[in-house]
């Protein structure tokens, strides 16, 4: 199984799924961060399916239906671009992927003038099945 992780960071999430055996790639923007986080998982010997590389979640390094899944942690409401994001992820997943998303806005109530608020309310309208 082949999986992405959008907007990664260090890796965090990759630790613990590395047990999976699954081939797991992390995406982020930060050169930093792809440099400590293959360090890391180097060291925690799972260097063989974790690899962590530098790009743009709106432009991935990737081939089209390359990947069974995708997956973005408390990533995808920094992204300006969902429309760009999610295209780019149905271009990545192989015909019946899957796209998790995982993310948490603390609030009482929705607040239109908060960007983090508007984003998730437009990923409720972008989500399609592909076939």
């Amino acid at each position: 199984m082949s999986c992405v992780d959008l907007g990664c960071g260090i890796g965090g999430v990759m630790k613990d799924l590395a047990p999976t055996q699954a081939n797991l790639i992390g995406i982020t923007i930060a050169a930093n961060e792809v440099e400590i986080g293959n360090k890391e998982f180097h060291k925690l010997g799972i260097d063989f399916n974790c690899r962590l590389i530098e790009g743009d979640c709106h432009s991935m390094p990737l081939d089209d239906d390359s990947q069974d899944a995708a997956y973005a942690v408390y990533s995808l409401k920094y992204f300006p671009q969902l429309d760009g994001i999610m295209k780019e992820v149905s271009r990545i997943l192989k015909p019946g992927g899957r796209f998790l998303i995982y993310d948490l806005i603390k609030t009482e109530k929705y607040d239109e003038k908060n960007e983090a608020h508007v984003q998730v309310r437009r990923l409720g309208k972008l989500f399609t099945t592909r076939k």
